[in-house]
């Protein structure tokens, strides 16, 4: 059986790193002041949706002149069209959205999914997840697939493990989330006049939440590490995380992303020796976390005999 694999551009999956994969990546639109743009697309041959698009340093350099800001999602013709395509030459395609608590594409994929020419051969998972943590549930979904696992088992596993992984993010300014409509005017201007640098949470329902506040970056940097602490001994039962995977998101300054890296190897000298990765979070979460955004996640490393085992134990039962 051919299995396809679909993600949109939340995941932050980069363009080579999709061809290299095999993998197609649908790019979220965001609008400016009223212009719609689209996060860059993955086409199969390598080459980019050629929908209106802006640079890094464009994309931030409008931003600071736009007056109004918002996200949107893929329209149910740019789906279909992608599902289509793969779908003429595979027998499957499992499509990995960003947490339906960020965004209706989950709801709206679904759908879709249910319709005659789609039912049975395209699978929508919610991976509850957003940036680093929703890229990695593409490539577990990925790596599954090229092991032999079934559209419905890899469904399955991704149920029970959507959502499992912690990610913390830490804002510079909340100017872009009152133009965005996420806060009140008023909850925006006392934290610009207290100088407060919000810390956000991935919280297991999907959804981005406030769960501490710092004055500058060193001090952000504190409550996410302790954070991720508490998640290590109390969610993960691996205190020094042997068995995880640490990641790091960051919207424009990748110099501080590297300091802050060299800050968790310092922070779990025994973690598991695999890389930190390293990774821009995608345009659609800079148009509300703005410039100076940095975050961290972490998760379990999939073990495919574990989740071998786990799925013969549920079917036997």
């Amino acid at each position: 059986m051919n299995i396809a694999i679909c993600t949109d551009s939340s995941a932050g999956i980069s363009q080579i790193e999709a061809h290299e994969l095999g993998i197609r990546v649908i790019g979220m639109p965001y609008l400016l002041d009223g212009v719609t743009y689209y996060e860059a697309g993955m086409g199969e041959t390598g080459s980019l949706n050629m929908q209106a698009q802006l640079t890094r340093e464009e994309f931030f350099a409008q931003v600071e002149k736009s007056q109004t800001i918002s996200t949107s999602m893929p329209t149910p013709g740019d789906i279909m069209d992608v599902w289509d395509d793969l779908l003429s030459k595979n027998d499957v395609v499992l499509y990995v959205s960003m947490s339906s608590g960020l965004s209706g594409t989950y709801q709206a994929a679904h759908m879709l999914s249910l319709e005659d020419d789609y039912a049975g051969h395209v699978f929508v998972i919610d991976s509850r997840g957003v940036s680093v943590t929703e890229r990695q549930m593409v490539l577990d979904v990925h790596t599954l697939a090229h092991n032999g696992f079934t559209p419905e088992e890899i469904c399955r596993w991704a149920k029970q493990s959507a959502g499992t992984g912690s990610i913390y993010i830490s804002l510079q300014t909340l100017s872009l989330l009152k133009k965005g409509g996420r806060i009140t005017p008023a909850a925006a201007a006392l934290g610009s006049m207290l100088r407060i640098r919000p810390v956000l949470s991935l919280m297991d329902g999907g959804r981005l939440d406030s769960c501490a506040t710092a004055r500058n970056m060193a001090q952000s940097k504190v409550r996410m590490l302790h954070f991720i602490q508490e998640d290590l001994n109390e969610k993960f039962h691996d205190g020094s995380a042997a068995a995880c995977q640490f990641a790091i998101a960051y919207s424009d300054d990748r110099e501080a992303a590297y300091a802050f890296a060299d800050q968790i190897r310092v922070a779990f000298p025994n973690r598991n020796p695999v890389e930190i990765i390293l990774q821009e979070l995608p345009t659609n979460l800079c148009c509300h976390i703005g410039p100076g955004g940095l975050g961290v996640g972490v998760w379990r490393i999939m073990d495919i005999t574990r989740v071998r085992h786990e799925l013969e134990c549920r079917e036997a039962s």
